[in-house]
């Protein structure tokens, strides 16, 4: 009920009831003038006010009451809006909770109804503070808001349903490692840092507000007395009072003073140091105990300036202390980031030790003279000394154990080591082993020139002096099989890869880099549209990387491509469940921020949008977003492809004018990176036809969709992406008039989905939809009608509701039975 509507219930009751009971009918006659659910909430509100009233008890009743906050029971059973709740879940300060259910669709949400408004209309004011506040946050850590409304004067809003436990409680029955219990801790301050983006304050952060559900992903309830930041806010002294819990207040709050982000960094600095004290091995010590123990006191400070000024402090140092760095609240010296960057690189450490004794000269099968020994050997501590200095810099990154700074990029160091690389002719096999190395990195920075230079050089010099089966001459194809594979050149990079694996499987069927050949296959075969031999490749290599048991990079690498080719075949939930492994996987081994996971959040996207969750996938586009953003600047590929994936939730969500703006920057990169014939450049090229389309500028989108057929089509392989486009631009030329030429489109899209997809994926059933009209355009209505029927049964068992296609299809159908007389 609007406010319109309910301010006319309101001015008729107040009418009716100052009548005698008799005489309301006449009254109810003449001003609801047969509106039937208008007069039906003016008798209930009749109804309501000729039961006993609170306002009737005696006035201790009323006091205690009001005092004890005792839930009401008597709208369990009862409907709100489209919901119908079932059970009580609890209350707070400012409303009572109810686990409801949709009916019509049978999902089952959290309902929040505000009690006693009429006692206090600072709750009022406050319930609607929440519901605003609760609208503006989208993270996956938050309980999202579905739905709002008014029923007979009752404030209610449906929220997410999160069944878990609260954190405490979660972390003693399934967390017992303190490891565990930091990871946890650091994703609660990702999520409440981006509510203080947002300029939201929670103010009541505790255990019991933090639910955290089966698969250990922690969310963020009860905003009930959030500030929103501006001025510094001084609380309300009976809302401290009555709704804060003291334990995890900051003392400014307790104390009446300004409060803001400090307030929240105090509570999760004391939730932090209950999970912290409760773990095994959790407090005392030296070493990186005290670490520990000096972020629990930089948290918990009672002056608000010496505490951490963010909550995103807070997670960098939690994730330093768990990925071995220092912590910003201890500064350490190079010694001690020596000590501890070995600790972490054990093994590249002594590679590194091994590889600068090489460069020294140093030889153990000639006798020289002791005098040059010493000489060779100063050299080799000094080449020593130089590369740890570099190591350390490069791997330690910016000063907040974050992405490098921005003016120490890895781009400004590779530079100088092609450079060194290039002078290293007297060991060509170090040589060769910096240049591949070098060669990775710069694929991943999207350099395809020189990336493909120094690996092309590294495999001519690893042919020219290995035998053919040898692991560093196989590891070598491996890398030049990912290139040509970003190259898009994919029928040479799985000729490639099979040459490699066939070569290690000779020497060894049990060595580690079988597995890795396997991927790369994989990863080729998934992008020529062979999918279901991709998923066995990714199977296979699955079981390879879990029985080696120390492969956690390469697990999530192999779960993540795994969810891809899924998603692709229109296995939505499976490939979330994937995509949820590896996030969890990868998360461990490298924490939060790292690239690895912003790739796994942008396929987690995908899946979003594709079952019209467009507010889940927006978040975890931004959160892709902003760590590409991070660790690789705006002008990089993958950045774009976060802002293509973004662009494709805000369309989803109706913003096009917010879209067009990302993918024209997205556009740009992925030309000057890939050219125009790939299919990076093709995906931008589709989202912004899309887009395009979708505000009926069919000029911009119909060149959009035949560029991106004209990059996918460039390739090897069938991709399912090219139907995609194809369909799209069907869809602007029967838009503009011209259903011949859009059934050429529909029927090419159609002959791409038949090779790569399933007969009934949804876009196999789209496309025989837009065909079915197309051919009902040129009153061909027997050969619309098979069509469209053949589309109706997958598209009306997709989730989420009648989808506009399925409108479209009743729609077109119900037309031809008209015409032929049924």
């Amino acid at each position: 009920m609007d406010a319109e509507r309910w301010e006319a219930v309101q001015r008729i009751f107040l009418d009716a009831v100052a009548v005698p009971p008799e005489a309301r009918h006449a009254v109810l006659d003449a001003a609801c003038a047969g509106d039937d659910a208008l007069r039906q909430s003016v008798e209930s509100l009749l109804a309501a006010d000729s039961a006993d009233s609170l306002l009737d008890s005696p006035t201790g009743d009323v006091a205690s009451a009001l005092l004890t906050g005792e839930p009401p029971t008597a709208p369990v059973g009862t409907r709100l809006g489209a919901y119908r709740l079932t059970s009580l879940l609890g209350a707070g300060g400012s409303g009572v909770v109810y686990l409801a259910q949709r009916e019509d669709l049978g999902n089952v949400v959290a309902v929040k109804v505000l009690r006693d408004a009429w006692v206090s209309p600072s709750r009022r004011e406050r319930f609607v503070s929440e519901q605003r506040t609760l609208a503006r946050l989208t993270h996956p850590c938050i309980a999202r808001i579905v739905d709002a409304g008014i029923d007979d004067g009752t404030l209610w809003f449906a929220m997410e349903h999160v069944d878990g436990l609260p954190l405490d409680a979660h972390c003693q029955r399934h967390v017992p490692d303190l490891a565990g219990r930091l990871r946890l801790v650091a994703r609660i301050c990702d999520a409440v840092q981006y509510a203080h983006e947002r300029l939201v304050v929670h103010r009541d952060l505790k255990p019991s507000n933090v639910l955290v559900q089966a698969d250990g992903t922690p969310k963020l309830l009860d905003f009930g007395i959030a500030l929103q930041l501006g001025p510094p806010a001084r609380p309300d002294p009976s809302t401290v009072i009555r709704f804060l819990t003291p334990r995890y207040a900051a003392p400014e709050e307790l104390g009446g003073q300004p409060v803001g982000v400090p307030a929240d960094v105090y509570s999760l600095g004391v939730m932090l140091r209950e999970l912290v004290t409760t773990a095994p091995g959790g407090t005392g010590g030296g070493g990186r105990r005290a670490d520990l123990d000096a972020i629990c006191a930089r948290a918990i400070d009672r002056d608000p300036t010496r505490r951490y000024h963010t909550t995103d402090a807070m997670r960098r140092d939690l994730e330093a202390f768990l990925g071995g760095f220092p912590v910003s609240v201890r500064p350490v010296g190079l010694a001690s980031r020596a000590q501890r960057f070995l600790g972490r690189h054990a093994r590249a450490a002594a590679a590194a030790a091994t590889f600068a004794v090489v460069l020294g000269g140093v030889s153990g099968y000639s006798a020289v003279r002791l005098s040059t020994a010493r000489a060779e050997t100063r050299l080799a501590l000094a080449r020593s000394e130089r590369l740890l200095h570099f190591v350390l810099g490069l791997f330690e990154g910016g000063v907040d154990g974050g992405a490098p700074a921005a003016d120490l990029r890895v781009v400004s160091l590779l530079e100088r080591g092609v450079g060194e690389a290039a002078r290293l002719t007297t060991d060509p096999a170090a040589q060769a082993e910096v240049r591949e190395t070098l060669g990775g990195i710069y694929t991943q920075l999207g350099d395809l020139q020189q990336a493909d230079r120094l690996l092309q050089q590294a495999l001519d010099a690893r042919a020219a002096r290995l035998e053919p089966e040898a692991p560093d001459l196989v590891q070598a194809l491996l890398a030049v099989a990912a290139l040509r594979q970003s190259q898009a050149r994919l029928d040479e990079a799985l000729r490639i890869a099979t040459d490699a694996h066939d070569r290690i499987v000779r020497r060894d069927p049990a060595h580690p880099l079988v597995a890795r050949a396997v991927l790369v296959i994989g990863r080729v075969q998934r992008d020529k549209g062979e999918y279901d031999a991709s998923i066995r490749s990714f199977a296979d290599a699955i079981a390879r990387f879990e029985r080696r048991g120390d492969a956690d990079a390469d697990l999530a690498d192999a779960l993540g491509a795994q969810a891809d080719s899924q998603f692709y075949l229109g296995q939505y939930d499976l490939a979330a469940s994937t995509n949820r492994r590896a996030r969890e996987v990868i998360r461990r081994v490298r924490g939060e921020k790292h690239p690895d996971v912003g790739h796994l959040l942008l396929t987690s996207a995908a899946i979003a949008t594709a079952q019209r969750r467009p507010a889940d996938a927006e978040a975890a586009d931004r959160e892709a977003l902003r760590i590409f953003t991070d660790w690789f600047g705006e002008a990089h590929p993958e950045t774009a492809s976060a802002k293509t994936i973004l662009a494709q939730a805000l369309g989803a969500q109706g913003r096009h004018a917010d879209a067009i703006p990302l993918l024209r920057d997205a556009l740009a990169v992925q030309v000057r990176v890939f050219g125009q014939r790939h299919p990076r450049t093709a995906f931008v090229q589709n989202e912004l036809g899309l887009a395009a389309f979708q505000i009926h500028d069919y000029v911009t989108a119909a060149p959009a969709f035949e560029h991106a057929v004209d990059g996918y089509h460039g390739v090897d392989g069938r991709h399912f992406q090219e139907g995609v486009s194809l369909a799209n631009l069907g869809s602007v030329r029967l838009a503009q008039g011209q259903p011949t030429t859009a059934e050429t489109s529909f029927r090419q899209a159609l002959r791409i989905f038949g090779d790569v997809l399933p007969a009934d994926h949804l876009n196999v059933a789209v496309a025989r939809s837009k065909l079915g009209r197309a051919l009902l355009r040129q009153k061909r209505a027997a050969e619309a009608r098979a069509e469209l029927e053949a589309a109706l049964p997958v598209l009306e068992k997709q989730p989420g509701g009648p989808s506009s296609w399925l409108v479209a299809v009743r729609e077109d159908l119900d037309a031809i039975g008209r015409a032929a007389g049924r």
